[in-house]
């Protein structure tokens, strides 16, 4: 059933059916014939044995029209009294009516007109509530009435008297209608408890009050939501896209959670025609019950209800061959129907894909999204620690602050990258406020376990000149381009503390996983003698190292060292690394730029574990060989980087268009060098790609199964009528691969090739029939292609619509090519993702913790971490993760301090059921396949 109404497209129904240039019919001959056709639809479907009437009932009105040219009043009651038999069977079939709005969140406008669009909205339902003492209404996101709350106040108490009548439905369990593919598992968890919290406190509702999630608009729907949304006490899930023919169904996630599942029969933006009910009698008969619904109001730029919709329900209900409508909401319905759930239609998995072209649209987005959500993470397991071990204060409403906009963030069509400039530019500025935020709490909290470290055995001879004092000036190398002082940084920076030829450092890894990798350090303002440096772990023992690139360099008027080390780290912890001028031995690193003498270049990359070959004009990598698994990973096709025309009339940021001309322009390459030295091998060159530049990286660490690509791209490339461009790197496997692992939110799923981008939140991982697995993950991006025995990032996209110029200028990149099972998938994108920080710490100072401490560790490679926090109330700490795995797994987990209690707790952070096996530090439980598992835990 593709549509139900008069008026053809959902659209057109929508924004057409009150033009006052669209003829209307007679009122009297509109009554008739929609009664007859709805009589039609009855017995068709609900009951044929009064077939024979409706059709003679039929051939007398089609007589009468073809004779007089219309149909009379007296017509109209004839056929009512013809009819009559089906009165009682129709007004059996109950249709809750219930009125929205659709608001999209700084969709084609900014937020300024969004903040208006909400109280204009909002304040015309107050009135029509008012005037119409049976009308309901509804209104989904959480953000909605906090927009209210901030800018109209007395809106907000006139709202409040309304829900507490059930007239004024909060039908928002999500702080806005979020993105389900690209938003991570965190995300998931926060938008269900902050909702839930916000509007409890705000309407003085209880959590039990809020049982739907109400997503008509998402662009496709991860397998895990039944899973997330069950452990937060949502029981029904409405969506509008993603399913064709199933209304109402049993939705089960890969743990085994379900939920009712509602797919809008005919659209939810929906002005009242006479043909608005026509498909009540099918949908009757396919979800097996007399209870329907029918959602109105028009959207997008809110609107909702209108004063014709109302006056028309109440008068086509009183038509006796129509259902009985009623003024309803979306918990009556859900509630009237959740009998049928033992012989609904069962859907498992993800309801995807749709809208592809979302995963890669308006990048700057994507990039938000992503390094604003493991900002989060890792400044609340920061600051977790801090509190726990330092008692440091835990910042509740900084960082809330942060979450709400970084939620804001994710509706369905900001994340996506589906809107306009003023989309853009709200999106990024939420981002850096986010990141401000953040930063501060993190710092401030792994200076307070840092501050804590006793560092009075620590005894290195040191120049006393005084002349290496730094002033505590600080940034992200890694995210810097040219040298003209232009940063791209997110994270931390890495500030110059303390004075002196011997220096402290305290790296704190945040993720679960032992850090064994190259680092970078910044000595800021060091004038000793950098040929005498060493630096030495916590141990003692010495570290390798090298100094990278020149040795003295300027930035803003502070000059800088940059070193490269290779300590180890343990996980959910940190380790103290010492600089000091009291030695030689550092490695250079080696560039291939002799003119004495004329060697041929090797353009090749390896270690003991990959080698890596270069095309020595094109730069594309023709070889990737696992030594450890004596295989070669790609085909003669190699990979590479792509220059992509998209047909535009088929594309836009939505949709990637139909390629036209893969390559079809001059790729220039130049600047190639190649560095090998005791911790890495690199080679890097610039690559001209139509008008825009490259400037490209590839690194394998000396113990690395993995390549890091680091690509600048100074992109100039603007969409047009013809063509779409796009930027792709593709890789193209030597073995057949059936099926491909992605991650997803909380979980891991398996998709067949397809040629079409598909979601990835962090990683796609190539099956191979051997055990040379092959995955690419990344640090921005979300969209993954997987077709005929290939894998493909998708890098950029400069869409044209609805923004014509989404993507011009810099954008930094890093993704990651690896060898390996999933485990090293998740590994190595954590470590991408999460980088490590360094926080300065003095000698001499006195503490309680040692130079090297892991705060948590897991005993298994299948659970995956996904936050730690501090619980809501204060009491205790909030640990979430899920199982890789078809059976249950019995987990050990060590903590900080001693347990005094721990609980199974649900997404809200209520306890569930006590857990009893634990001693001093260590928590031994069962975690749940496929799913999430949240505890809380509870320290002495």
């Amino acid at each position: 059933m593709k549509k139900r109404d008069d008026l053809g497209h959902h659209w057109q129904q929508m924004v057409q059916v009150y033009n006052p240039e669209r003829q209307q019919k007679p009122y009297w001959e509109d009554r008739c014939l929609q009664q007859l056709k709805m009589a039609g639809e009855y017995v068709k479907h609900m009951d044929d044995r009064y077939g024979d009437l409706v059709e003679e009932t039929a051939v007398y009105v089609n007589e009468y029209m073809e004779k007089h040219a219309y149909v009379s009043k007296e017509v109209c009651e004839e056929v009512e009294k013809r009819l009559t038999v089906l009165s009682g069977p129709l007004k059996g079939i109950k249709v809750h009516c219930v009125s929205h709005a659709h608001i999209d969140m700084n969709w084609m406008w900014g937020f300024h007109e969004t903040v208006e669009v909400v109280l204009a909205t909002l304040d015309t339902m107050v009135n029509l509530l008012e005037e119409y003492p049976d009308f309901t209404f509804s209104q989904s996101q959480a953000s909605v009435y906090r927009i209210v709350e901030r800018y109209d106040q007395n809106l907000l108490e006139k709202i409040k008297k309304y829900v507490k009548e059930g007239r004024f439905e909060i039908s928002a369990s999500t702080w806005v209608e979020h993105d389900k593919n690209m938003v991570g598992s965190e995300s998931f968890a926060r938008h269900l408890l902050y909702t839930r919290n916000y509007l409890c406190d705000t309407f003085d509702m209880k959590p039990e009050d809020f049982t739907i999630d109400f997503e008509p608009d998402t662009f496709g729907h991860s397998a895990f939501v039944p899973d997330v949304l069950s452990q937060a006490g949502i029981k029904y899930y409405y969506h509008c896209r993603g399913l064709n023919d199933t209304y109402l169904y049993k939705w089960i996630s890969p743990s085994g959670a379900s939920i009712i599942g509602y797919s809008e029969p005919v659209w939810y933006g929906n002005s009242i025609t006479t043909g608005s009910f026509i498909h009540i009698p099918m949908l009757a008969k396919e979800i097996g019950i007399n209870e329907t619904m029918f959602v109105y109001g028009v959207g997008d730029h809110g609107g909702g209800p209108s004063r014709q919709d109302i006056q028309r329900i109440r008068d086509i209900s009183s038509w006796p061959l129509m259902p009985n409508l009623v003024f309803s909401t979306y918990k009556n319905f859900f509630d009237a129907v959740a009998e049928r759930e033992p012989y609904l239609p069962v859907v498992e998995g993800e309801i995807n894909p749709l809208f592809t072209g979302c995963y890669t649209s308006t990048s700057r987005i994507k990039m938000a999204n992503k390094y604003g959500e493991k900002s989060l993470m890792s400044t609340e397991f920061a600051a977790t620690m801090a509190n726990q071990i330092n008692e440091h204060p835990y910042d509740f409403k900084g960082l809330e602050s942060s979450w709400e906009k970084h939620l804001f963030n994710q509706f369905h069509d900001i994340l996506p990258g589906c809107g306009i400039n003023f989309t853009l530019e709200h999106a990024l500025g939420n981002f850096q406020e986010i990141l401000a935020v953040n930063n501060v709490i993190k710092r401030k909290a792994l200076e307070a376990i840092a501050s804590n470290i006793d560092t009075r055995h620590i005894r290195h001879e040191t120049a006393e000149t005084g002349t290496a004092e730094s002033a505590g000036f600080g940034v992200d190398l890694r995210a810097l381009v040219d040298n003209k002082g232009i940063s791209y940084g997110t994270g931390l920076t890495q500030r110059g503390r303390y004075s002196g030829g011997t220096r402290l450092y305290t790296l704190f890894n945040h993720t679960q996983y032992t850090r064994h990798e190259n680092v970078e350090i910044v000595l800021w303002d060091y004038r000793e003698d950098l040929d005498k440096i060493c630096i030495y772990n916590s141990q003692g023992k010495v570290l390798d190292f090298i100094i990278e690139g020149s040795h003295f360099n300027q930035y803003w008027g502070h000059w800088f060292t940059k070193l490269i080390v290779k300590p180890e780290i343990p996980a959910f912890g940190y380790e103290v690394i010492i600089i000091s001028s009291d030695g030689e031995g550092h490695e250079k690193s080696k560039i291939d730029t002799d003119s004495r003498t004329k060697t041929p270049p090797k353009y090749c990359l390896e270690n003991r574990y990959i080698s890596v070959t270069f095309d020595p004009v094109t730069m594309d990598i023709i070889s990737l060989y696992s030594k450890l698994e004596d295989c070669e990973l790609l085909s003669e096709k190699g990979s590479n980087f792509r220059y992509i025309k998209e047909d535009s009339k088929t594309a836009s940021a939505w949709v990637i268009g139909d390629y036209v001309t893969v390559d079809n322009c001059l790729k220039e390459v130049t600047e190639r060098k190649f560095e090998n030295n005791a911790l890495y091998a690199r080679a890097s060159f610039k690559m001209k790609v139509n008008g825009s530049i490259l400037e490209v990286m590839y690194t394998i660490g000396c113990d690395d199964q993995h390549i890091h690509v680091h690509v600048k791209n100074h992109w100039n490339e603007i969409g047009c009528e013809g063509f779409t461009p796009q930027l792709q790197y593709k890789l193209d496997l030597k073995n057949p691969c059936k099926t491909y692992s992605f991650n997803v939110p909380m979980g891991l799923v398996d998709r067949e090739p397809a040629n079409d981008d598909l979601a990835g939140l962090d990683f796609a991982y190539a099956n191979q029939p051997s055990s040379c697995g092959l995955y690419v993950c990344s640090d921005s991006k979300y969209g993954y292609r997987t077709l005929e025995n290939s894998m493909a990032l998708s890098l950029i996209r400069s869409s044209r619509s609805p923004n014509s110029h989404p993507e011009n200028g810099t954008h930094l990149t890093d993704f990651i090519i690896g060898t390996g099972d999933i485990t090293d998938a998740y590994r190595e994108a954590s470590f991408l993702n999460i980088p490590v920080e360094s926080v300065n710490i003095p000698l001499n100072q006195t503490g309680q913790l040692p130079l090297n401490k892991s705060f948590m560790s897991l005993d298994t490679t299948s659970i995956i971490i996904t936050s730690v926090k501090k619980a809501q109330n204060g009491e205790g700490i909030i640990i979430k993760f899920y199982l890789n795995s078809d059976q249950d797994e019995k987990i050990l987990l060590r903590l900080p301090k001693t347990i005094k209690g721990a609980y199974l707790s649900d997404v809200l952070e209520n306890a569930l059921q006590e857990l009893t096996n634990y001693n001093e530090n260590k928590l031994i439980l069962i975690a749940k396949a496929r799913g999430l598992s949240i505890i809380r835990v509870i320290f002495d």
